[in-house]
């Protein structure tokens, strides 16, 4: 067991961030269902969006929001642990 804050992991699996494409909702939500802890990567995860040349920022704000949805469809009982306490 390990324990973060206020939430404990029932395996001591911290899932390291892998960059541009690797670490995203599907696998930060498989390690999460597992009772580890997942991360989705922040470095340009919107590059799949179609605006993602002219316009990053807004780009990767809209897929991290969707790969964190991704995330905690994918982690089923949600036994992991979310950054925002949940």
């Amino acid at each position: 067991m390990l324990t973060l804050g206020k939430k404990t992991l029932s395996v001591p699996i911290l899932q390291g961030g892998m960059g541009v494409g690797v670490s995203l909702g599907g696998l930060a939500g498989a390690v999460a269902a597992c009772g580890g802890m997942g991360c989705i990567s922040t470095a340009d995860a919107g590059y799949r969006e179609p605006d993602f040349a002219r316009d990053p920022v807004r780009a990767n704000h809209r897929a991290l929001a969707a790969e964190r949805d991704n995330a905690g469809r994918s982690s089923g009982s949600g036994k992991g642990a979310r950054h925002d306490g949940t």
